[in-house]
C-alpha cells in the first residue's frame, strides 16, 4: 500500500509529511517516523523524545558507518526502551574486512539477517541484456544474469 500523500489511507491515518525537522506522524496513536542524517552521529545525542521511546531505527547504508559511530547512536536513541529493533541494510562494500561482512558472517546473538541480491528477485525485473545501467558491473551486477 502506497502511503502518498492524497491516497485515502494516508490522508485519513497521517499528517503532512514536515520537511523540518524531516517526519510523519501517525494521527491515531501520535507516533512518528522520524528521519535524520547521521553524518555527524554527535548531533543524534541531542535528539530526545517528550514522551515514549525510539522502537526502531533504521541505518541506510551501514556500511558508510563507524561500528563506533554506529554503537554511539543505538546508546542514545534507544535506551529507556524495550524491544527495540534495528535494521541495517547496506551495499556489500569490496573490501572484506569491514564490520559489516563480519556481522554478516557471525551475527552478534539474537541477530537475524538476511542477504539478497540479484539473483533473489523475480527474473522479469531486469533489463534485457544489453540494456544495465552504466556501472551496474562496479555495483556487483553482473553484465548478463543468467539463472
Amino acid at each position: 500500500m502506497s502511503l502518498n500523500p492524497g491516497h485515502p489511507f494516508f490522508d485519513s491515518n497521517f499528517g503532512n509529511i514536515n520537511q523540518k525537522p524531516m517526519q510523519i506522524v501517525y494521527k491515531p496513536t501520535g507516533q512518528r517516523i522520524i528521519f535524520r542524517g547521521a553524518d555527524n552521529p554527535i548531533k543524534i545525542k541531542s535528539l530526545r523524545l517528550r514522551k515514549g521511546f525510539f522502537k526502531s531505527v533504521w541505518y541506510e547504508e551501514a556500511d558508510e558507518f563507524g561500528v563506533e559511530d554506529i554503537r554511539s547512536i543505538n546508546q542514545t536513541l534507544l535506551r529507556g526502551g524495550h524491544g527495540y529493533r534495528v535494521f541495517y541494510s547496506y551495499n556489500p562494500p569490496k573490501n572484506r574486512k569491514r564490520w559489516v561482512h563480519e556481522y554478516r558472517k557471525n551475527p552478534p546473538p539474537g541477530w537475524l539477517t538476511n542477504y539478497s541480491d540479484y539473483r533473489s528477485v523475480p527474473r522479469e525485473w531486469f533489463l534485457p541484456r544489453g540494456r544495465e545501467p552504466p556501472g551496474a558491473e562496479r555495483a556487483g551486477v553482473p553484465a548478463r544474469v543468467s539463472r
